[in-house]
């Protein structure tokens, strides 16, 4: 099961496809270029234009493939004050029969404290009732995400502009569960949170 739980995580993961994309591409290009026929001659010719000296594409191939000088994010704050009762990376399920993969933190605090936006950013997507909201999507600049669920008493809109530690809502008796996600792919919060965390 846990082998299963593997692929199933590796497969959710965009540089998984990316790679897979390259791939192909390549072989359909190579192939393009030993054929005989007019598209092949002008395949080449392009390839031996964009290869030029002339041009730089690294800056472009970086961008695609996610490869670029690392990002400069604001330093986030963390989103409630509380214990972190479950950690990011593999747990146990709640029966404790199985191995799961958990993309981000849960933390328990007392009920009725604020959740905050650990940055600035736009609200992307409030599920639940509108005084009654449960999951968060917040967007970022730099290609970051935040998510925020078990959330309460939440009256937020989409698209939304919020403030770094502006209230989302306030916590309920489940523990708020809170997730960074940067292109697409969930990353360790507590890593983005380092220095931030003195209340976890």
């Amino acid at each position: 099961m846990a082998s299963k739980g593997f692929l199933k995580y590796f497969l959710k993961r965009k540089w998984v496809w990316q790679s897979i994309i390259s791939i192909c591409l390549a072989v359909a290009v190579f192939s393009l270029t030993q054929s005989g026929h007019g598209l092949g001659y002008w395949v080449r010719q392009q390839m031996v234009t964009a290869l030029s000296v002339e041009n730089d594409w690294m800056p472009e191939i970086q961008e695609v493939i996610g490869w670029g000088g690392e990002q400069v994010y604001e330093p986030l704050v963390l989103p409630v004050s509380g214990i972190v009762v479950k950690n990011y990376g593999w747990c146990s399920d709640e029966t404790g029969s199985e191995r799961i993969w958990h993309e981000g933190i849960n933390i328990k605090a007392e009920i009725g404290q604020p959740v905050k936006a650990a940055t600035g950013g736009t609200v992307e997507k409030v599920s639940g009732q509108i005084d009654q909201g449960n999951l968060i999507i917040l967007q970022h600049q730099n290609n970051l995400t935040t998510i925020y669920q078990n959330v309460e008493g939440v009256k937020l809109k989409k698209g939304q502009e919020v403030k770094q530690g502006e209230r989302l809502g306030v916590t309920g008796e489940l523990p708020v569960h809170f997730e960074i996600h940067v292109r697409g792919s969930a990353v360790d919060p507590l890593e983005y949170l380092r220095g931030n965390s003195s209340g976890v």
